[in-house]
């Protein structure tokens, strides 16, 4: 079946554009789809690759010893681990319920935060273990691949298997898009998916290619202030360097003000990026499994008129 990319693609934006609400689970999905908020490690703060972290910790706080040391750090760490799979348990609701949302736009013109989240709390062990089972899947393969890749002979095979975990990526998405909008169960999910893909893989194929390719346009542009960001923390090496104190602190009082500035930007950009996306794979799904149309969105509310001098 061919799919009318463009205008699912428009119709994705027109989704994600009047419901503004979704952008809010747009976020949380995006956390524990691959393209979240994630930081790079700092290796100077991990007491395992820096063997002087502890004497240091010490000097600086000599009235703490080392057993309280350690205790405040597994502490930490463990308010750091409790984050995290808070994060991840709201990365699986906010997917299934954008998911649910997308196709109560779709079939009713408008939805509301409340419904939305309510499918997402109602499919999150479905969409959970769908996750898992093609996570670990994806892992075994990425394990073979690498090896592939490490012996010359089997290098193809690696290239092959890297390119699977690309497509597995895809399936996940028909899946739990399948479980939420059919009220499956993961078995059937699967089993669904599994159909469509193999009956439309030119289709399914290029749209994940587009949508890809506009994620990463996307992606890059917005990445790119960040460089401007680095230009005033190099500032500040360059200072410090000089032994000059006040460039020094300048520059990073700048770079640190433009990051918090553009976080905030950054999170929201992702939010709707990653709604606009799942939209265009629900409706995708509703179009290649031969679903009803697209319900009129709702109008947007005229501005009230201000009375009329007499």
């Amino acid at each position: 079946m061919n799919l009318d990319f463009g205008g699912i693609l428009k119709r994705a934006w027109e989704i994600t554009w009047r419901n503004k609400i979704l952008w809010l689970l747009g976020i949380l999905s995006a956390i524990g789809s691959g393209g979240g908020f994630r930081g790079g490690s700092n290796t100077n703060f991990n007491p395992n690759n820096n063997p002087d972290f502890l004497p240091q910790l010490q000097r600086r706080f000599p009235n703490l010893d080392q057993n309280t040391i350690g205790a405040i750090i597994l502490g930490v760490a463990c308010v750091v681990i409790i984050i995290a799979i808070l994060f991840w348990i709201l990365s699986i609701v906010g997917r299934g319920g954008l998911i649910g949302g997308i196709n109560l736009a779709e079939t009713r013109g408008s939805v509301s935060f409340g419904e939305a989240w309510a499918i997402g709390t109602k499919y999150f062990i479905t969409v959970l273990i769908i996750g898992l089972a093609v996570a670990i899947l994806g892992v075994l393969i990425g394990i073979a691949s690498v090896v592939a890749v490490a012996s010359v002979c089997l290098a193809p095979l690696g290239c092959i298997g890297f390119i699977l975990i690309a497509v597995l990526s895809v399936f996940t998405y028909l899946a739990q898009i399948a479980a939420v909008t059919d009220n499956l169960s993961v078995g059937d999910a699967f089993g669904r998916a599994w159909q469509l893909v193999k009956a439309n893989i030119g289709a399914v194929v290029l749209l994940g290619l587009i949508l890809a390719i506009i994620n990463g346009v996307v992606g890059f542009v917005v990445a790119l202030p960040l460089v401007l960001i680095a230009a005033p923390a190099m500032l500040s090496l360059v200072g410090a360097a000089n032994n000059n104190a006040a460039v020094a602190t300048s520059g990073v009082a700048i770079a640190g003000l433009c990051l918090v500035v553009w976080i905030p930007v950054l999170i929201i950009v992702r939010g709707i990026v990653e709604t606009w996306v799942t939209s265009a794979w629900v409706l995708a799904y509703r179009r290649l499994s031969g679903q009803p149309g697209a319900a009129p969105l709702s109008p947007m509310a005229p501005p009230p008129m201000a009375p009329m001098a007499r």
